[in-house]
């Protein structure tokens, strides 16, 4: 477990390394809470850029395989996504935002009939954030990854690279964010 906690401190620290770090702005809202999903469990960071733009931050158990029983512990997945409000609907006291946008993804992961490995790519998401008047907001989403994996080959004595399945395979999983709105 310590060696996929490293693995995962490496990956993070490999994305927050290659600009992926929200910039500074004259807004100083944020919203943190919890990631929920068959696709893994966590914690996510968002900061609110302006009306129109965040940034969110997720890091999750990867739970990819450990429920059917192919793995018996979980991997750990980071994303990070710039999100663009598209469309805001207001209805008294409450509001939905539509939201999309890129990002980049990383991780020591699972997938299909293989053994966990660290994978790298990009990530898309978009979903609907509802505010209820209060700090306390929730967000429904779908994800997907397009990313690559690198898995250990013993029988060649080295590493092969190879396209993550899973990331495409688990577009129609949703999401859920439970947040609370600072500021």
């Amino acid at each position: 477990m310590k060696e996929c906690i490293n693995r995962a401190v490496i990956c993070l620290l490999l994305l927050l390394g290659s600009g992926g770090v929200a910039r500074a702005q004259e807004t100083n809202s944020f919203r943190i809470g919890s990631f929920h999903s068959a696709k893994g469990f966590g914690v996510c960071y968002e900061q609110i850029l302006d009306e129109y733009h965040f940034d969110s931050f997720c890091l999750y158990a990867d739970m990819g395989g450990v429920l059917i029983g192919e793995h018996s512990t979980p991997g750990i997945k980071f994303n990070y996504t710039r999100d663009i409000v598209f469309k805001t609907i207001d209805r008294e006291d409450k509001t939905v935002s539509l939201y999309a946008g890129p990002g980049l993804c990383c991780g020591y992961i699972s997938d299909f009939k293989s053994p966990k490995s660290m994978a790298a790519g990009i990530h898309g998401t978009v979903g609907a954030l509802l505010s209820y008047g209060h700090k306390l907001e929730l967000s429904f989403s779908f994800s997907t990854d397009l990313a690559f994996k690198l898995i250990k080959d013993d029988r060649r004595n080295g590493t092969i690279l190879s396209f993550y399945d899973s990331g495409l395979f688990k577009l129609l999983i949703p999401e859920i964010k439970i947040l609370y709105r600072f500021k």
